[in-house]
């Protein structure tokens, strides 16, 4: 878990000091590209049934990448945007990522 989200800011972080030159778009892709596809790992079986604490820290990068593809402050609320972009939070993501696999 830790490994997942060290790289994740790090993605995070390399793609915040390109984004004044990048439009959303481009930006998404990117976040998706770097980001997310590390959330959205293959090992959603084991994902399931996490602790509040762990699957926390997923959200907090999943927020973070939403604040940076909207260019938003950290004090605004991070649903209307993961509502935008029509993302899921981590804990229905990993539950529709198994629902998928069946």
């Amino acid at each position: 878990m830790n490994s997942i989200c060290r790289a994740s800011s790090f993605g995070l972080y390399k793609i915040g000091s390109i984004r004044r030159y990048l439009n959303q778009s481009t930006t998404e892709k990117l976040v998706h590209a770097f980001v997310m596809s590390r959330i959205d790992n293959n090992f959603n079986s084991l994902l399931y049934g996490l602790s509040d604490l762990l699957t926390g820290k997923l959200q907090r990068i999943q927020n973070s990448a939403a604040r940076l593809v909207a260019r938003t402050r950290t004090y605004e609320s991070v649903s209307p945007i993961l509502h935008t972009l029509h993302w899921l939070p981590v804990k229905d993501r990993i539950i529709f990522k198994l629902l998928n696999c069946l």
